[in-house]
């Protein structure tokens, strides 16, 4: 693409952001969306229904050609909607292809008090930073999705026909998003653009070459039928909350965190290795340091080697304890031998790990020869990863090119911890499609957590990356 078009295809994308985009972002941030998981609520109080109707207004305001976009919802009750936006081929009359976008408006739950720079739902802008919740984890991609067909159009440039998906479930595992999928009947995909994923700096376009697996599983262990005083009980009944530690421990390494069962290992493949090896290269203690570690000057990684890191991020099982039940807050705590305990264990899984395999390995080894007699109950869901297959040369040259216009620098792959399940569905479903999975949630970003931001200049130049991404493909 010539040096001329990248420019004004930068003008546009900054334009539209800046005076159209954000003002939006403002607004739809002020919906307080929680993902259905997270809300008892989810399905009455009305608040995706608002998310999604301001959405579809803001999309249909872009007056962008050919485009049709309706809330559809899945067939089963209670009723999951989700935003589906068309739009035709661009000055294209043949060789026309199909282009699959995904992105998600549910958001993570939010405990306000931590939130330091602003309330999670109004929106502040802090040295290029907007912070609000989900305004990166994943609202940007509608925005972003929309902003690039607009450029296109805008410039006379081509595109193919795209097709954008925007569920409402996303932080809840997806459950309905695939029989949505099924439902529309869609054409062969030959691309998909995911802007959910990370980026390790904001310097540079990050491809996503891998995503790892997930379990969620509720790990409750019971002692007795109901709780008795402390003084009557405890040296003559065990505690539930040592006895679920020492189950932890069968699973976990308490010094190291390595998961210990077999069937959460594989072995790395050699070119995951080199490409790690990159990216320790270039990072250093970029990697960790960015973290809002509790004493800067002490805190310390699991490991201070950055290249093995960077592996048990992406390519090894970890285990965090995200809820608990059973346990009075201060104010409610007694003396009392509590009953029971119950956890939610989850663990992130390498790409590779069907779920239900690592589900049943961790069930066996949690609820084999209970304790004291204790009952032990762990039950669970979860979602595979996924692997990248080859992009293509011009795929490849086309995301180095970009990247090298708009940031300055190349583009580079990156193995994600997180879990997108959607990718190795689609992956499954349109088995010839090239996929693009990329994202903005970088260096302080705190998605699930407070403050979670956006960098401004990044989404910016991811946007204007994708958009040439984009037209060159429909050249292909």
């Amino acid at each position: 693409m010539q040096k001329g078009t990248q420019d004004k295809i930068w003008g546009n994308v900054v334009d539209v952001f800046d005076n159209s985009a954000i003002p939006s972002m403002i607004e739809n941030i002020k919906i307080p969306v929680v993902s259905p998981e997270y809300d008892k609520e989810f399905f009455t109080n009305g608040l995706i229904d608002e998310s999604l109707a301001f959405t579809q207004k803001w999309i249909e305001s872009m007056n962008i050609a050919g485009l049709t976009a309706k809330v559809i919802k899945s067939e089963n009750e209670p009723s999951v909607p989700c935003l589906y936006v068309t739009i035709e081929a661009f000055k294209k009359t043949e060789n026309v292809k199909n282009i699959l976008m995904y992105g998600h408006l549910d958001r993570m739950p939010v405990e306000k008090e931590k939130w330091t720079v602003t309330d999670p739902y109004v929106v502040k802008i802090v040295d290029d930073n907007m912070y609000g919740r989900g305004v990166c984890d994943d609202l940007i991609a509608i925005y972003s999705y929309i902003i690039q067909i607009q450029t296109l159009q805008k410039l006379g440039l081509k595109h193919d026909n795209v097709h954008i998906l925007m569920e409402v479930e996303e932080e809840s595992e997806s459950e309905n998003l695939i029989p949505i999928i099924k439902s529309l009947n869609l054409p062969e995909i030959d691309l998909v653009v995911i802007l959910d994923s990370g980026c390790l700096d904001y310097e540079r376009l990050w491809i996503t070459t891998s995503l790892r697996g997930i379990v969620n599983g509720e790990l409750e262990v019971s002692v007795l039928k109901s709780g008795v005083h402390s003084g009557d009980g405890t040296g003559i009944i065990p505690s539930s909350f040592r006895i679920l530690r020492s189950l932890l421990s069968r699973v976990e390494d308490v010094e190291t965190g390595k998961v210990l069962l077999n069937e959460l290992q594989i072995n790395i493949p050699e070119k995951r290795i080199e490409q790690v090896k990159k990216l320790s290269e270039l990072l250093g203690k970029g990697v960790y340091d960015h973290f809002p570690w509790i004493n800067p000057n002490l805190s310390k990684p699991s490991t201070e080697n950055v290249h093995k890191l960077l592996l048990q991020r992406g390519f090894m099982s970890g285990i965090e304890i995200t809820g608990c039940e059973g346990i009075p807050n201060f104010e409610r705590s007694s003396n009392q031998l509590r009953a029971q305990t119950l956890v939610k264990v989850s663990c992130r899984l390498p790409p590779s790990i069907d779920w239900n395999v690592a589900g049943e390995a961790l069930k066996k080894e949690f609820e084999r020869d209970p304790p004291y007699g204790a009952k032990i109950e762990y039950n669970f869901k979860g979602a595979n990863g996924w692997m990248a297959q080859d992009e293509g040369e011009e795929l490849l040259q086309s995301m180095e090119n970009s990247s090298q216009k708009f940031f300055g620098n190349g583009v580079m792959m990156m193995n994600e911890g997180g879990s997108i399940p959607l990718v190795n569905d689609l992956q499954k479903m349109f088995k010839k499609a090239k996929f693009i999975v990329t994202g903005v949630e970088g260096p302080g970003c705190s998605c699930h957590g407070p403050d979670e931001l956006l960098n401004l200049p990044c989404a910016r130049k991811v946007t204007a990356c994708l958009t040439q991404i984009i037209s060159e493909f429909a050249n292909y």
